[in-house]
C-alpha cells in the first residue's frame, strides 16, 4: 500500500488542505499547530478503512472531537460540515480513489460506499489467510507510531507467545503507543523454539537483522531468561539489557522491534526477506524524539536500508533530519520553499528553511 493523495475538509484545525506524499518517505515540518499531527491522524483514519474489512481487528473510527470547530463567538462555537477525507492510494498493483464523510453534527459514522472496492480486497486476504490451500497473499503493513511510544509500561513477566494468526500483525496497528510487550514475548517465544527444537530460524534472524540494522552499536540480540528482557550486544562484546537503555536508543528499538515483528507476522512465507519484501504504510510523530543529533543525521537513511518497501510518512522538529532528505521527501507546513535539495545546503540554511530564526 503506498498513500498518493489526501484531501481534507473540516478534520480538526484543517478547512480545506490536500497533501502529495512521496511513495518511499515523506517528512512533515512546520511550527508546533501548523497540522503535522493531524496529516497523521487523517492518513490514520484512512488506513482504518482497510480494517473494516478484516474481521477481528479495530478499525479507526472518527471521533467527535475531530469535526472541526469554529467559535462564530465566544458563546456560539458550531461544528463545520460537511466533514470529508478523500485519499488516492494504491494497493497490490491497483489504484484506489475514494472518500468517506458525513454532513451530521454529532455521531462517528462516515460514509463508506466509495470505499467498498477496498474493504472487499481486505475481506478477501482475510478469507484466504485461513484457507490452506492457496498460496499466502503478501499482507501490507499499516502502522502508527506516536509520541506515547515511550510510555514507561508496568514490567510484567513475559509469557510465551501463543501461536495466532498472520492478522494478529494489525493488532492495535493505529494505537499511536507501543506495546513492548508482544514483540518482546514472540522474541523469546522463537529464541527458545530456535535452541530447543532447532526451529528454522529465517523469521528470527529477519527480526534481529532489521534492528541490528537500525542500531549500529548492536552487534547481536539474545534473550535472557534472568533478566526477562532482551539484551543486545555492544561493539565491546559486553551485553546491554533493552531495559537499561536510554529514551534514544529505546525510542529506535522499541520502532525497529514493532516493524519487524508486524512484517514477518505479516508475511512469514517471506521467510528471511519478511523485513525486506513487506509493504506498507509507518506513520512516526516526532522522530527525532531523545535521538543525539549524530543519531538524527542517519535514522532516516536507517529506515530506508531496513525496511526498503515501507511507505514512511514522519513528523519532525529537527534540521539534522531535514538535511539528511532530498526536495520531494520533505512536506514544509510553514511559507518557505526548497530551492535545492535540503541535504545539499548547510545546517544554517535548512534551520531558516523550517522557519527559526534568530
Amino acid at each position: 500500500m503506498k498513500i498518493n493523495k489526501i484531501h481534507i475538509q473540516n478534520f480538526k484545525g484543517f478547512e480545506d488542505e490536500k497533501f502529495h506524499f512521496n511513495p518511499k518517505m515523506t517528512v512533515l515540518i512546520g511550527d508546533n499547530g501548523s497540522g503535522k499531527t493531524t496529516i497523521l491522524e487523517a492518513l490514520s483514519f484512512v488506513l482504518g478503512t482497510f480494517f473494516l474489512g478484516v474481521d477481528g481487528v479495530s478499525s479507526r473510527s472518527l471521533q467527535q472531537s475531530e469535526k472541526r470547530r469554529v467559535a462564530l463567538s465566544p458563546d456560539n462555537i458550531e461544528v463545520q460540515l460537511p466533514f470529508s477525507i478523500s485519499v488516492q492510494h494504491s494497493l497490490a498493483g491497483q489504484d484506489f480513489s475514494w472518500k468517506r464523510s458525513t454532513d451530521k453534527k454529532h455521531g462517528s459514522s462516515t460514509s463508506r460506499k466509495d470505499a467498498q472496492k477496498l474493504i472487499d480486497m481486505a475481506k478477501a486476504y482475510t478469507d484466504r489467510v485461513r484457507d490452506k490451500d492457496v498460496e499466502p497473499d503478501d499482507l501490507p503493513l499499516i502502522a502508527y507510531y506516536g509520541t506515547g511510544r515511550l510510555a514507561r509500561e508496568k514490567h510484567e513477566k513475559l509469557v510465551y507467545a501463543k501461536k495466532g494468526s498472520r492478522l494478529d500483525g494489525y493488532y492495535i496497528a493505529l494505537d499511536p503507543t507501543i506495546c513492548k510487550k508482544r514483540f518482546l514475548s514472540w522474541f523469546r517465544t522463537f529464541e527458545d523454539s530456535k535452541l530447543k527444537f532447532n526451529k528454522d530460524d529465517a523469521l528470527y534472524i529477519a527480526f534481529t537483522n532489521a534492528i541490528t540494522s537500525m542500531v549500529p552499536s548492536w552487534n547481536k540480540l539474545h534473550f535472557s531468561w534472568e533478566l526477562d528482557d532482551m539484551l543486545g550486544q555492544l561493539n565491546n562484546e559486553e551485553w546491554m539489557p533493552f531495559s537499561d537503555l536510554s529514551d534514544g536508543f529505546q525510542n529506535v528499538v522499541r520502532l525497529a522491534a514493532d516493524i519487524a515483528y508486524r512484517a514477518v507476522t505479516l508475511n512469514p512465507h517471506l521467510g528471511e526477506k519478511a523485513v525486506l519484501e513487506t509493504e506498507g504504510v509507518v506513520l512516526i510523530d516526532e522522530l527525532d524524539m531523545h535521538l543525539h543529533p549524530t543519531w538524527q543525521k542517519n535514522v532516516i537513511a536507517d529506515l530506508k536500508k531496513t525496511f526498503p518497501n515501507i511507505q514512511f510518512i514522519i513528523t519532525t522538529h529537527s534540521p539534522f533530519i531535514v538535511q539528511s532528505l532530498k526536495a520531494d521527501e520533505v512536506l514544509n507546513l510553514g511559507e518557505n520553499n526548497l530551492s535545492s535539495d535540503p541535504e545539499s545546503l548547510s545546517l544554517e540554511e535548512n534551520t531558516l528553511f523550517m522557519g527559526i530564526k534568530d
